[in-house]
């Protein structure tokens, strides 16, 4: 799992899920969403976060995800949500 432009990456499933459980979703008033798309001929997923409970989703980045044998090899996350529009997902309030 990597996250560009940061140098930090995460290998094997013990990595990412410590990660995940971290970073992630240590913070339960955080809501996730995810809408997909497709990047390099890859599924990957457009990323809404809610900073708050009753706060607005907001665009976060683009994940592309590589599936080889029936499971996920590799999740890459750029954390860049003026990339929406260009994997032609909606920013909050549009449809």
């Amino acid at each position: 799992m990597a996250m560009p432009p940061s140098a930090s990456w995460y290998l094997g499933l013990a990595a990412v899920r410590a990660f995940l459980i971290a970073a992630v979703f240590a913070d339960p008033s955080v809501r996730w969403r995810l809408r997909p798309t497709r990047a390099n001929g890859r599924p990957a997923f457009g990323v809404y976060r809610a900073a708050s409970l009753d706060g607005p989703y907001a665009p976060f980045g683009i994940q592309s995800v590589l599936v080889a044998n029936d499971q996920v090899q590799e999740i890459t996350t750029f954390t860049q949500g003026e990339l929406f529009p260009r994997f032609g997902l909606a920013y909050p309030g549009e449809r």
